[in-house]
């Protein structure tokens, strides 16, 4: 059995995470004169931007429509979820085109990061956060090679061997 690869593998944790944060939201909102309208239009082009066979117009819309929540939500912690759902749009768009990634992944964070000032208990945007900073440290040594230098090391003590090589 293939292997997914890493970033599409981290793509969909974010995907699951953004999920829960809209479920947490609408746990929120139980009555209606609490519910953003702003948030449930972000929220159904989101999910309609997640079905099988969606296309490029449908993420873009969402996008949209998450970066009007992100702007102009009834609250910090709805515009939060606004960042949020930007940031993860932005990480899926990493995902889906590994070459566009050096523009995607730091937007990707940038937006998690605007939704943890805004909503410093938001523990979805912490997690997605954490995800892409991994992944982006992951790629970054893949790509400088053992030891974290541009090429091969030639000294010895710490950081001269490949990860997992011992002392």
């Amino acid at each position: 059995m293939r292997r997914a690869a890493p970033a599409v593998v981290l793509a969909l944790a974010i995907a699951a995470a953004a999920v829960l944060a809209v479920l947490a939201y609408r746990s929120g909102t139980r009555d209606e004169a609490s519910v953003d309208p702003l948030a449930e239009d972000a929220i159904a082009l989101f999910e309609a931007s997640h079905v099988r066979g969606a296309t490029e117009a449908e993420r873009r819309r969402a996008e949209a429509a998450a970066r009007r929540l992100e702007g102009r939500g009834d609250g910090p912690a709805t515009r939060a979820l606004g960042s949020n759902l930007v940031g993860v749009l932005a990480f899926e768009n990493a995902a889906l085109d590994p070459a566009s990634a050096a523009v995607h992944v730091p937007a990707a964070a940038g937006a998690f990061r605007d939704a943890i000032r805004l909503d410093p208990g938001n523990d979805d945007a912490k997690f997605n956060l954490e995800l892409v900073l991994t992944l982006a440290r992951e790629n970054a040594g893949a790509a400088t090679g053992p030891g974290g230098g541009a090429g091969p090391s030639t000294g010895s003590g710490a950081g001269a061997t490949p990860p997992g090589g011992g002392y």
